[in-house]
């Protein structure tokens, strides 16, 4: 645009400053798409400033017909082919999970308030944008059909299956590869899912052996860093798998890899194992109680619920009823009526094998139910909805050490089991930690037992916040409500007491989720994307007083606090974690300190960085816990801030939250930096590109209020 300033200066604090500091460094700036096409900041004059009229929702359409991304849905091109979808055969020889690349370096991007005075019309985006997300109502067209979607099966070229076009994983997960007669049963059960006059075509472009071990092995070597792993890998054999499980390893796979064509692909095979698995349960009812049927609707699940795509979403969302219905039926939650019998001294040969086995079979089905039980609280959490698992119905036993489910074979096994510590019950539970926290034994899977009670004491949290919120509605607050809020906070606490305090580091998820769920009791995510415009015009005028009453409460400080560590503990993500639902609770995270922001300067709390003495309050609230920071908390005292880096340079500054975009920057670059890319062409996964889409119209949206 005629008159921009391309290289706009972004505010930055130092916290080392003196009572006269020096100029601050500029960051350099980063080319942005044209503000016309993400433009929100009308929305938001329109809530914070009710006399200025706003415009329809119709006259957007009148100025950019493209229309604003979806939150959470697949990127603008859709999943359509086009020439350049090709390239990937190019590509197929860089490794997808490499975390030996460098990491991208902060661009936040830049605002252009300067540029829109007088040349965009201001129009209400952000509710049109959430009316086309997923956290919004999905209306589907007619061409939202299993047959549109299947028709990527054929849409890779011929040359894609060859053993040449192979990604390259350096070291493999599985003794076995897939082989030919596996391959024909699969592709077997996609023809089966596919109109007559698609077959030939799929048949010509299906993938050969090689290239779909690939994608297996792709799921598997994510599979491995997976907290919450529940498909046993020294014992699976590709090649005596039900074709089903096989498909949405293979799907789940593709939708793991940075090749954009492979997406497309995984979706279509998700696509055709959903449609199978109902049929297979049909012609055996006994199937619903078999462990791969069951492991195949979890993998299919989540690859629908993460993909950024609403119809797969919706239609994942309203289908996890049916698996948890299947492990409750089944009695999967309910204490084990009988333990796998315990490996002795001189167990050998078949019989310690066959007690390998056993052990093997009765932990994925535990490993199942808690990984959907933790699925079903990430759904509640990204969708605000009930959890369909109560946590007051899980008295299985908790995961056994992660030592003995990696142990590569029966031998190995049998020497971990009888070297670890004796426990005198193997049935603790949940429902036991949450009744009386302690210390985690080293004898459980430590990790993947603290994600298990993080998101049991969700299911307490939501029942909480859903009292409070109708009895705040009808004025019946009353201290009931408040004593529950002090009983949930302390509970996290002793929960960080004993997590901190053992032997183990807790891991990024932990960490993340820990500070999630802090941030969720002192605020109302629900109100703040109605603010953002997740309805419509009059219900973000609606939340805005309750907003402006928080703003000025110590629970808003100790909301961005939270916030500001929930972003330390996702930067500790290893490359290409930072995904699905963790990539939500960024977003979370993200908005919170962007409703602070905005609302604060409307009631005047602005900071006056142009002061020079402002540099010395700065308080970084994704640093350490500090007096600094406990100053800010409870006296409100200091400007607070958000850390970033120069580049390459490892010098960190500080953005006041007053500066929306730049703050918003931080939080996309932190998405960003887990997928650091070998190729230009490297695609992140659809639904982190949408998110970071709608962080960057959320923090230009508020830099245009005041234009």
């Amino acid at each position: 645009m005629d008159g921009c300033d391309d290289n706009a200066k972004l505010p930055v604090l130092d916290p080392m400053a003196q009572s006269d500091p020096s100029p601050a460094p500029e960051m350099p700036a980063a080319q942005v798409p044209s503000f016309q096409e993400h433009d929100m900041s009308g929305f938001l004059r329109g809530v914070m400033t009710p006399n200025v009229p706003s415009f329809p929702a119709q006259a957007w359409m009148e100025i950019d017909s493209i229309g604003p991304r979806g939150l959470l849905d697949f990127t603008s091109e859709g999943v359509d082919f086009n020439d350049a979808d090709f390239g990937f055969l190019d590509q197929l020889c860089s490794d997808p999970f490499s975390s030996e690349q460098q990491l991208q370096p902060i661009l936040p991007q830049i605002p252009e308030t300067s540029c829109s005075k007088g040349s965009r019309k201001h129009v209400a985006l952000g509710a049109e944008a959430f009316k086309r997300s997923t956290l919004g109502i999905w209306q589907p067209a007619h061409q939202d059909r299993t047959d549109t979607e299947l028709e990527n099966l054929s849409a890779l070229s011929a040359e894609a299956g060859s053993p040449d076009t192979r990604i390259n994983l350096g070291r493999r997960c599985l003794r076995e590869t897939l082989n030919m007669s596996a391959r024909d049963e699969f592709l077997a059960m996609i023809l089966r899912t596919c109109k007559p006059e698609r077959v030939s075509f799929v048949v010509k472009t299906f993938p050969l052996p090689e290239l779909l071990d690939d994608l297996i092995e792709c799921f598997f070597s994510n599979h491995r860093q997976q907290t919450d792993g529940y498909i046993h890998i020294p014992t699976f054999n590709p090649n005596q798998q039900q074709p089903e499980l096989l498909g949405g390893i293979v799907a789940s796979g593709a939708t793991m890899t940075d090749v954009r064509s492979l997406h497309k692909l995984g979706f279509a095979m998700q696509e055709a194992v959903r449609t199978t698995v109902p049929g297979r349960c049909e012609e055996a009812n006994s199937r619903t109680r078999e462990l791969w049927l069951l492991q195949t609707f979890m993998c299919e699940l989540e690859i629908g619920m993460w993909s950024g795509i609403k119809r797969k979403m919706e239609i994942a969302e309203s289908h996890t009823q049916i698996l948890h219905t299947m492990l409750r039926r089944a009695g999967r939650f309910r204490r084990l009526k009988r333990l796998t019998p315990e490996s002795l001294l001189q167990d050998t040969g078949d019989v310690l094998h066959r007690k390998w086995l056993e052990w093997v079979e009765q932990e994925s089905l535990k490993r199942l139910v808690f990984h959907a039980f933790i699925f079903d609280a990430q759904v509640s959490m990204t969708m605000l909805t009930n959890p369909i698992i109560s946590y007051s119905e899980l008295a299985i036993p908790l995961p056994e050490s992660r030592d003995l489910w990696m142990a590569e074979d029966a031998e190995q096994w049998k020497t971990l089991y009888l070297n670890r510590p004796r426990s005198q019950d193997r049935q603790l539970s949940l429902l036991d930690f949450l009744q009386k926290p302690t210390e985690l034994p080293e004898y459980y899977d430590v990790h993947f037992c603290s994600l298990i009670i993080l998101y049991g004491i969700w299911g307490m949290v939501w029942q909480h916040l859903q009292l409070a919120s109708t009895l705040k509605r009808s004025g019946q607050i009353n201290a009931f409500t408040a004593f529950r809020h002090q009983e949930l906070l302390q509970t996290l606490h002793n929960f960080r007491i004993n997590i901190y305090g053992c032997q183990y580091s807790p891991c990024p998820e932990t960490s993340l989720v820990l500070e999630l769920l802090h941030m969720y009791l002192h605020m109302d995510i629900g109100e703040m994307q109605l603010f953002a415009g997740k309805e419509d015009l009059e219900d973000a005028r609606r939340v805005l007083p309750s907003l402006q009453q928080w703003v000025d409460s110590p629970d808003s400080r100790q909301a961005v606090w939270h916030a500001g560590q929930a972003l330390r503990a996702a930067k500790a993500f290893p490359p290409k974690q930072l995904c699905r639902f963790y990539a939500i609770a960024v977003y979370h995270a993200g908005l919170t300190l962007w409703v602070y922001g905005v609302i604060s300067q409307s009631k005047g709390v602005r900071d006056k960085a142009s002061s020079p003495n402002t540099a010395v309050h700065a308080v970084p609230l994704d640093g350490p816990e500090s007096p600094t920071t406990q100053r800010f908390i409870t006296l409100g005292k200091g400007i607070p801030s958000i850390g970033f880096r120069y580049g390459a340079d490892p010098t960190k500054g500080l953005v006041p939250f007053s500066d929306e975009e730049a703050v918003m920057s931080v939080v996309v670059e932190t998405l960003k930096n887990n997928f650091p890319a070998s190729l230009d062409t490297d695609e992140i996964p659809p639904l982190v590109q949408n998110l970071i889409q709608l962080l960057r119209d959320l923090g230009k949206a508020a830099g245009g209020i005041g234009t």
